[in-house]
């Protein structure tokens, strides 16, 4: 019915980045899965995906939404290197994109939740690996063990896998 399609669409308030009421959700989805051993290890999957550039008001929150948030440390950075560039430019934050999404999925069960998202205006490895360093740090505060990244083979990517290694050759 409508009804309940209105009430799985607010179930949780989107946002972008990290969220302890993902962290919630993403619990609860554990709980409900057969109990095991072998439920805290977890793949991570990493994608890009391109949107269509647009502002949308949100009635709800109130701000306007279509802008890149690559996280504060990411944000900051990019409006440093935007004022080195161009000292006199007023700063403007871009229209995303495309969208990164963390993805976690379940090793040795059917878990597969959208983790966190985030509104890009390009991506960079420098910009992929904090968000993969925090991810890891946030699911296994959270009890569970990464196994695994996966992503596909675009330079990017490669380059954030780079940036973890230690400069001998492949990161395992």
């Amino acid at each position: 019915s409508e009804r309940t399609l209105i009430d799985y669409k607010h179930f949780a308030p989107a946002c972008v980045g990290f969220s302890a009421s993902t962290d919630v959700q993403l619990l609860d989805q554990l709980k409900q899965l057969k109990p095991s051993h072998l439920v805290q290890y977890i793949s991570i999957v990493i994608d890009e995906m391109y949107i269509k550039e647009s502002l949308v008001f949100n009635k709800s929150t109130g701000p306007l939404t279509g802008f890149a948030d690559l996280g504060e440390v990411n944000n900051l950075l990019a409006a440093a290197e935007q004022k080195i560039k161009d000292p006199d430019s007023v700063q403007r934050r871009p229209l995303a994109k495309c969208m990164v999404m963390i993805m976690v999925r379940g090793l040795f069960n059917s878990l597969k939740f959208p983790y966190a998202q985030f509104p890009a205006f390009s991506t960079k490895g420098a910009q992929l690996f904090p968000m993969l360093r925090q991810c890891i740090f946030r699911l296994t505060r959270l009890g569970l063990t990464v196994v695994s990244v996966t992503c596909d083979g675009a330079s990017d990517n490669r380059r954030m896998f780079s940036l973890h290694g230690t400069g001998k050759g492949l990161v395992y």
